[in-house]
C-alpha cells in the first residue's frame, strides 16, 4: 500500500509519494520503506511519473519499464500530456518481450488455480451435514453450478475494457480452455467421487472470460500517473491509468482519475491509493465519518416512516406514509452537504492551492503524504504508509526538479 499526490495550479505540478512498499510472502507480509515511485519519464521534457499499489507487471519491475520507455523515447516530445500516456501504452502493448505468450498463460494457470481452491474450500465448507454420499455429490454439483451462475451474473454487470469489446467467448475458450480444464482436475477431481461435468466447466470457462474482459481488476492492479506539461501545453495536467495484465496478448487497463489546469479551472489536488487523511483536509469531514453519517440518516428516517405508519389507524394516512421515499430525502441530504462541503471547505482551499508558490506546493503534498503516515502510526492500523517521503516539481519552464529525494 502507498499515499501519492499530485498537487496543480497555474505555475506548476507537484508530485509525492512515500516510499513503503507491502511485500507477501505464502503465510506472512513484511513492509519496506525503501520504494522508488516518482520518476521523470522524459529527459528532455517536463514529465513525471508516479507508480503506486504493485510494483511490478507480469513479474518485471516498473522501475525497469519506465526507464526502458525513457530510452525509447529519447527527445520525442508530444502536444498534449494524454499523448505520453497513449504512447506509454502502446509501448507497453507492442513489446511482447514483456509478456510472451507463455508468461501469459502461466499467469493465467496461477490466477486461475488460486481462485479454483478458493472456490472449491466455499463449496465445501457449505454443505449440508449428514447426507448419505450420493447426495452430498448432488448437493456439491448444485451448489457449485449455483455459485458459478452467481459469479457470472455480477461479472455481466461490469464494464468492459475498451481493448477487449472485440473479444469473444470462442476467442478466450481457444486460448485458455486447455489450462483451466487442467486446474479442474486437479484441484477437484482430488475429492473422492467428484468429476466435474462438461456443463460446470464449461460455466467456468466463461466466468474467467467475463472476469477478464471486465474492468473488475481484483486488486491485481497498478496505478501509473502521468503529471506535467505537452509541448503546446502552458498549463499542468494529470492524467492516470489503472494497469492489470496481458491476456491472450490483449492488455488490460482502464482510465483513472485525472485533471486538467485552466483559466476556468485554477487549482486540483489529487490523492490516489490511500486517500482518507487527504480527502479529510480537502472536504473537512474524514470519508468513513461521512459515510456513516448519511447511512444513519437513512436508517433514522426509515424508523421514523415505520413509527408514525404504526402510530396510526387511519388507512388514508397509512397510505400517505407508506409513500414517502426515504431515498429521495437521503439524496437531497447528501446534496446539500456536498454543497455545505464545497463552499466552506473545498473551493477556498482550491482558492488557496491556487495562489500558492511552486516551493509552497511541495512542502503542501509532502505534510499531506506524511499525515498520513502519521495517522497510520498513531491508530491500530497496519503501517503501510511510511518511509522518506519524495517530493518533485514540475513546471514548464525549469522542467521536473526534485524537491526532496531519498
Amino acid at each position: 500500500m502507498t499515499a501519492v499526490i499530485g498537487i496543480l495550479n497555474k505555475s506548476a505540478i507537484t508530485m509525492a509519494a512515500d516510499s513503503a512498499v507491502t511485500v507477501s510472502g505464502y503465510s506472512s507480509q513484511k513492509i519496506y520503506n525503501t520504494a522508488n515511485k516518482i520518476f521523470t519519464l522524459s529527459k528532455y521534457h517536463p514529465i513525471g511519473i508516479i507508480i503506486y499499489s504493485s510494483a511490478t507487471f507480469m513479474g518485471i519491475p516498473w522501475e525497469t519499464i519506465i526507464k526502458l520507455y525513457r530510452k525509447n523515447l529519447k527527445d520525442k516530445c508530444f502536444s498534449k500530456l494524454e499523448d505520453y500516456k497513449d504512447d506509454f501504452l502502446n509501448f507497453l502493448k507492442d513489446k511482447n518481450y514483456y509478456t510472451s505468450i507463455e508468461d501469459q498463460k502461466e499467469n493465467l494457470k496461477r490466477f486461475t488455480y488460486l481462485n479454483l481452491e478458493k472456490l472449491k474450500k466455499e463449496v465445501a465448507g457449505n454443505l449440508s451435514d449428514e447426507l448419505a454420499e450420493d447426495e452430498l455429490l448432488i448437493e456439491f454439483y448444485s451448489k457449485l453450478e449455483e455459485k458459478i451462475r452467481l459469479t457470472i451474473d455480477a461479472l455481466k454487470e461490469e464494464q468492459i475494457l475498451d481493448s477487449f469489446t472485440d473479444y469473444t467467448e470462442k476467442d478466450f475458450e481457444i486460448f485458455a480452455k486447455e489450462i483451466i480444464k487442467e486446474n479442474i482436475e486437479n484441484i477437484f477431481n482430488s475429492i473422492q467421487n467428484v468429476n466435474i461435468p462438461e456443463n460446470i466447466i464449461s460455466m467456468l470457462v466463461k466466468q474467467y472470460f467475463y472476469y477478464y474482459v471486465s474492468d473488475n481488476f481484483i486488486d491485481n492492479e497498478t496505478g501509473l500517473i502521468f503529471g506535467g506539461f505537452g509541448d503546446e501545453e502552458i498549463y499542468p495536467s494529470l492524467t492516470s491509468v489503472l494497469i492489470s495484465e496481458v491476456i491472450d496478448n490483449r492488455l488490460r487497463y482502464k482510465n483513472g482519475l485525472g485533471d486538467k489546469i485552466s483559466n476556468q479551472n485554477n487549482a486540483s489536488i489529487i490523492p490516489f491509493a490511500q486517500k482518507d487523511v487527504i480527502e479529510t483536509f480537502i472536504q473537512g469531514v474524514d470519508p468513513e465519518i461521512n459515510f456513516t453519517y448519511i447511512t444513519s440518516f437513512n436508517k433514522i428516517l426509515e424508523g421514523f416512516k415505520k413509527n408514525l405508519i404504526d402510530l396510526t389507524d387511519d388507512i388514508g394516512l397509512k397510505q400517505k406514509f407508506e409513500d414517502v421515499d426515504i431515498e429521495k430525502v437521503t439524496e437531497k441530504y447528501i446534496e446539500e452537504m456536498k454543497q455545505y462541503k464545497s463552499i466552506t471547505q473545498v473551493i477556498p482551499t482550491l482558492n488557496t492551492i491556487a495562489i500558492l508558490s511552486k516551493e509552497d506546493l511541495s512542502e503542501l503534498a509532502e505534510s499531506l503524504i506524511y499525515l498520513t503516515y502519521l495517522k497510520r502510526r498513531m491508530t491500530s492500523s497496519e503501517e503501510s504508509v511510511g518511509g522518506p517521503v519524495d517530493v518533485a516539481i514540475i513546471s514548464k519552464g525549469d522542467g521536473f526538479i526534485w524537491k526532496k529525494r531519498k
